[in-house]
């Protein structure tokens, strides 16, 4: 019955209170049919699967389900942000932006629309977008170094090098596990005139990612400037 969904749970409530919690029922469930005439179980059960067969026509997938999801709660920005990622998988981009771009009216402090709307520009090359939206990104979510590592990339695209490193810089400190963040920290140092901090920065980053070969590069062109 939970699965069914008839008003969307999520897809993390849904599951967990089908397993566990129902686990627990199952004795009074078990009570209550033994005190039933013998037919009405299977009458239910009819009716359960029937239910089941036309609820995966509403949520044939994420974005029939997230478009359920809004018809009940229009406002929500999570479901648009889900929608916007369903459609551009779909090939939709244009719609994926419009999606993006609401999730983002209806919550302006709600980072990742901002980031997907950033990855979009990126890829278009329309740079100053990409960075005025990475910039929404980073201040809705201090906290996410994806966000910071990727305003650094846009900004060392604009050859904006001491922002950017600035940027790789708060995303290594964010998550010190982070190859990819290290690896644009050492390129935006070296590009910015700081090839000593560079190598150490690209060192790391090697270290995190022994077999990446941007990685392995870039510490070679640094070091033979270095010299």
């Amino acid at each position: 019955l939970p699965t069914l969904q008839l008003v969307p749970a999520g897809v993390v409530f849904a599951p967990r209170f089908l397993y566990l919690p129902l686990l627990f029922g199952v004795p009074a469930l078990g009570s209550l049919l033994r005190r039933v005439p013998d037919f009405l179980p299977g009458i239910l059960i009819a009716v359960l699967l029937v239910g089941a067969w036309v609820r995966c026509g509403v949520y044939a997938d994420a974005e029939s389900y997230n478009r359920a999801i809004l018809k009940h709660v229009p406002h929500d920005a999570a479901a648009f942000n889900e929608l916007g990622l369903a459609l551009e998988a779909k090939g939709f981009e244009d719609d994926a932006v419009v999606a993006w771009t609401t999730a983002v009216k209806r919550r302006p402090g709600y980072s990742r629309p901002w980031s997907n709307l950033g990855r979009i520009a990126l890829a278009k090359g329309d740079l100053e977008d990409a960075a005025r939206f990475f910039r929404h990104a980073v201040a809705a979510g201090p906290r996410n170094p994806v966000a910071h590592a990727n305003l650094g990339t846009v900004l060392l695209r604009l050859e904006r090098y001491a922002e950017a490193a600035d940027a790789y810089e708060e995303a290594t400190r964010i998550a010190p596990g982070m190859p990819a963040a290290w690896r644009g920290y050492g390129h935006a140092l070296w590009k910015a005139g700081d090839p000593e901090r560079a190598l150490g920065a690209l060192r790391r980053a090697l270290t995190l990612a022994p077999d990446d070969a941007l990685t392995k590069r870039l510490l070679e062109q640094v070091s033979a400037s270095a010299r």
